[in-house]
């Protein structure tokens, strides 16, 4: 069952609360523990021998975040950009990362039991849901990412401003 938040009722057992975000006409959803802001995605400083995915780092508050782009992780060899991406500023434990993404469509809650799991060796993803016409891939946020990697961009970077 999806709901959105102004629909939902006190209580929530079992479910859990998730951002819907949409990138290259596809949705995806990140559990919203895991969500620190959202941002508009201005001056990204690229960051020399990095992984492909990653397209540099921003500054948010008072740390440097790398910025990774699930559409070159996800495959596309020629992504195209929205007029105004925004990002996604996540936080893993103490590993921080920014997604770009195309639009932040909502908040919703969903039932881990109904989501249908991901066959084959795809691990970024956990599971899907349907919603309406549409399918919602749930990101799975501890191995989208090698967080070490991840980490140790935005500790370079914080050397190098500081």
């Amino acid at each position: 069952m999806i709901s959105h938040k102004y629909q939902m009722p006190e209580k929530n057992v079992g479910e859990d609360w998730y951002l819907l975000l949409s990138v290259s006409n596809n949705l995806y959803a990140v559990g919203l523990p895991y969500v620190f802001r959202i941002t508009s995605m201005d001056g990204i400083q690229p960051v020399p021998g990095t992984k492909e995915y990653i397209l540099g780092t921003i500054m948010a508050g008072d740390a440097v975040w790398p910025v990774a782009d699930l559409r070159i992780k996800f495959g596309e060899k020629e992504p195209g950009y929205p007029r105004h991406p925004k990002g996604v500023l996540l936080e893993y434990g103490e590993y921080k990362t920014c997604i770009l993404v195309d639009d932040v469509q909502s908040v919703f809650t969903a039932d881990f039991g109904e989501m249908t799991p991901i066959f084959g060796k795809n691990s970024d993803i956990s599971g899907s849901i349907q919603i309406k016409d549409r399918i919602v891939s749930f990101l799975s946020i501890d191995s989208l990412f090698d967080w070490t990697f991840m980490n140790g961009i935005a500790s370079k970077e914080n050397r190098r401003d500081g």
